[in-house]
């Protein structure tokens, strides 16, 4: 699904809506025993599987501009 979402940068970091790409960093830190300890809803172990379906599921609601899901980076996003 291809679709613009706002992205938001600052000089200290960037907000920006997930992408499949992202699925393996939300897996590990997903599955990270302390995120799920801490929480009902994520289960354990979180797997890569787990993480791209996550990913996949909220892409329909921000291209819709319903509700956006972001990620963030420290520092400077490279201009694409």
């Amino acid at each position: 699904m291809d679709c613009r979402q706002p992205v938001l940068t600052s000089q200290r970091l960037t907000l920006r809506p997930f992408t499949l790409a992202d699925a393996e960093k939300v897996a590990e830190l997903a599955g990270d025993w302390r995120i799920a300890d801490t929480t009902e809803a994520v289960p354990h172990p979180y797997g890569l599987e787990l993480a791209e379906q996550w990913i996949v599921s909220h892409l329909p609601l921000g291209c819709a501009g319903k509700r956006w899901f972001m990620g963030f980076l420290t520092g400077l996003m490279p201009a694409s």
